[in-house]
């Protein structure tokens, strides 16, 4: 075998070592959850969704000059939420050694992390927070939040790597699926772990709930 085989080779079966870890931390799934580990993430990091909050901010003071600029904007903001506002800190809450937990993580948001979300971390948030991304919908909705998130995904594909130009409901759509998901799901979880978030959706301690 040549060098370039053995070291495929030996890739191949790293890779098959990490997906047999990751496929052990799934089979353990909301039993091994520690709501004391995502408050410590939390705490440790209270400004974990500013990027994604700067993101939708400027999505929403574009969407009346560019309807493809603004849905970029509010789908980045989307990704940041659901890959590290919400999934990396779960992931910390589920894996119970400081080491692997990064690893992990790591993992969950990259290539595979909305197949993590949806297969892993949507029955954590049933469980912490009360919210079944599988039917939760906003109101006015047919479709699930979820279903909406993937479309926004689909929109920002188009523009980005088609050249396809945004329509104005596309645009909205991404917006109201992005606010949804960092002012209201994102804040739900929060405050089920009994701590405070404010208007710039930092994160505090306490008991007290933002009006």
């Amino acid at each position: 075998m040549t060098d370039w085989g053995e070291f495929q080779a030996d890739l191949a079966y790293e890779q098959y070592q990490e997906e047999q870890y990751l496929e052990q931390v799934a089979e353990e799934g909301v039993d091994a959850f520690s709501r004391e580990r995502l408050q410590a993430y939390y705490r440790e990091n209270p400004n974990v969704a500013e990027k994604s909050l700067n993101a939708l901010r400027t999505a929403e003071i574009l969407v009346d000059v560019s309807a493809s600029a603004s849905l970029v904007f509010a789908a980045v903001s989307l990704e940041l939420t659901i890959k590290n506002v919400i999934l990396r800190p779960l992931v910390h809450g589920l894996v119970h050694n400081e080491a692997l937990a990064g690893f992990v993580a790591q993992y969950a948001v990259g290539r595979r992390g909305t197949k993590w979300f949806d297969r892993l971390l949507q029955p954590l948030l049933r469980e912490l927070a009360d919210v079944d991304l599988s039917t939760y919908r906003r109101e006015g909705q047919s479709v699930t939040l979820w279903e909406e998130v993937l479309r926004v995904t689909k929109f920002r594909n188009d523009v980005l790597h088609d050249g396809e130009a945004a329509t104005s409901d596309q645009a909205t759509t991404a917006l109201d699926a992005s606010a949804t998901l960092l002012r209201t799901v994102f804040p739900a979880v929060v405050q089920a772990l009994e701590l405070t978030i404010d208007e710039e959706l930092r994160i505090g301690d306490g008991e007290a709930r933002p009006e």
